[in-house]
């Protein structure tokens, strides 16, 4: 599980999110979600994330990059 603010930053995950991230607990905090996102996602990612801020919880999946951030 990841917990997110309203500007899609992580703020924290659990251990098993971050094992899946490939990152420490310290490392995931405060970088956004769009560092784990391909870049041919990011734009349906972000429209995603604003309905979701205004008309509430959604159903729907995205595609992670399981990649090093620090190289983008």
């Amino acid at each position: 599980m990841l917990i997110t603010d309203d500007q899609r930053r992580l703020v924290t995950g659990n251990q098993s999110a971050c094992e899946m991230l490939g990152m420490a607990r310290e490392d995931v905090s405060w970088r956004t979600m769009e560092v784990f996102s391909p870049p041919g996602e990011r734009e349906r990612l972000k429209e995603q994330w604003d309905a979701f801020l205004t008309s509430g919880p959604r159903v729907g999946c995205c595609t992670h990059a399981f990649v090093d951030p620090l190289r983008r």
